[in-house]
């Protein structure tokens, strides 16, 4: 009688110590959420990547979700341009590999405003898949971690007002992407710059 007790217990233990993480991508400034992606337990991390508005070259930014904050843990780029780091700051590393420049980072976040627009083609990558971060049009968004319970449909949401997405996927395997971003992602992959 008391085994089935202590495995209630065990059971009950296990499922709040592995609660899944989502982050929720909102309209700036209406709050209007847009939609929530789950973010895998086993691997909390993403990359957000964009054409340079100056240097129209890619860049990519790697996060790490750490309770309910989003960490930044590195940006790479093959180019110096406005707004990209140029030395190494306190406790971070500078590393020019292949070509390209990887800057390792610790920077904390409570959450991340973006502007974006169709033309410098934003994208989070996240568990495999990809979202289109213009695909509710060129507005700012939000990028936040949020409890999985407040979830939104992860990929057939729309901000209301904002263009849809005509048809395009929000989720697509790394294999679909254009050759120079599955160029940076099997890079990333070979050379784990996280």
């Amino acid at each position: 009688m008391i085994f089935p007790a202590i495995a209630a217990i065990a059971l009950a233990l296990a499922a709040t110590a592995v609660q899944a993480a989502c982050l929720a991508i909102t309209a700036v400034p209406e709050g209007r959420a847009l939609t929530t992606l789950t973010v895998p337990a086993a691997t909390p991390t993403f990359d957000i990547t964009y054409v340079h508005s100056v240097t129209h070259r890619l860049i990519v930014e790697s996060y790490r979700v750490d309770g309910g904050a989003l960490v930044e843990t590195s940006i790479v780029f093959d180019q110096h341009g406005p707004g990209l780091p140029t030395a190494p700051d306190e406790g971070q590393t500078w590393t020019d590999r292949d070509g390209r420049f990887i800057v390792t980072l610790a920077r904390r976040f409570d959450d991340l405003r973006i502007r974006v627009h169709r033309d410098q083609v934003w994208q989070l990558l996240i568990g495999g898949k990809t979202v289109d971060l213009a695909q509710w049009g060129n507005r700012a968004i939000e990028v936040r971690v949020a409890a999985c319970d407040d979830a939104v449909s992860t990929s057939e949401s729309n901000d209301a007002g904002s263009p849809p997405s005509r048809g395009r996927r929000t989720d697509t395997p790394a294999s679909s992407l254009a050759p120079e971003r599955r160029a940076v992602m099997l890079h990333r992959q070979s050379t784990d710059i996280r």
